[in-house]
């Protein structure tokens, strides 16, 4: 029997993020060890309540950590809204769908930076993999801070980064 797959998911978490975030956290041969938020087509603490959402959605508790609130390199003017995409929570803006936004959404994570959760727990776990979905202000920032942080890790998927950067 093969062990599972350790994630650690980083995400800005708007709805196609959410619906991996699901798929992950559904799927019988991996673990979500940890989701990160970052700021990107929405703020760092909306992506926090949204994967907050998304986790009672699926009947499962895993750690939350807030990261990044703002870009790690400078952006140009953004004339776009994603909202158009996302509604202006990100997830299509229906708080009362399933499940219904609670309060307790918008104050759900761990006191960690989401930057040094990404350290200590590829440090205390074997084999994690990052799924970065979203901008990669919180992985740059943990290579920044911990010079071992990448050969710690098994791997990183990437389907994120910043058009504007």
């Amino acid at each position: 029997m093969s062990s599972k797959r350790k994630l650690i998911i980083d995400t800005d978490g708007v709805a196609d993020d959410i619906r991996a975030v699901s798929l992950a956290l559904q799927h019988p041969d991996v673990e979500v060890l940890a989701i990160t938020t970052t700021h990107g087509c929405v703020k760092t603490e909306q992506a926090a309540a949204n994967v907050a959402r998304a986790l009672r959605a699926n009947g499962v508790k895993v750690p939350i950590y807030k990261g990044a609130t703002t870009q790690s390199t400078p952006v140009k003017e953004n004339t776009w809204d994603e909202s158009v995409f996302f509604g202006k929570d990100g997830i299509g803006g229906q708080p009362t769908a399933f499940p219904e936004v609670l309060e307790s959404d918008f104050s759900c994570w761990e006191t960690e930076h989401a930057a040094q959760a990404l350290i200590r727990l590829t440090r205390e776990h074997e084999n994690v993999t990052v799924v970065a979905i979203g901008c990669l202000t919180n992985l740059a920032l943990a290579l920044k801070l911990d010079d071992d942080f990448k050969r710690k890790l098994e791997g990183v998927v990437i389907m994120g980064g910043n058009y504007y950067g």
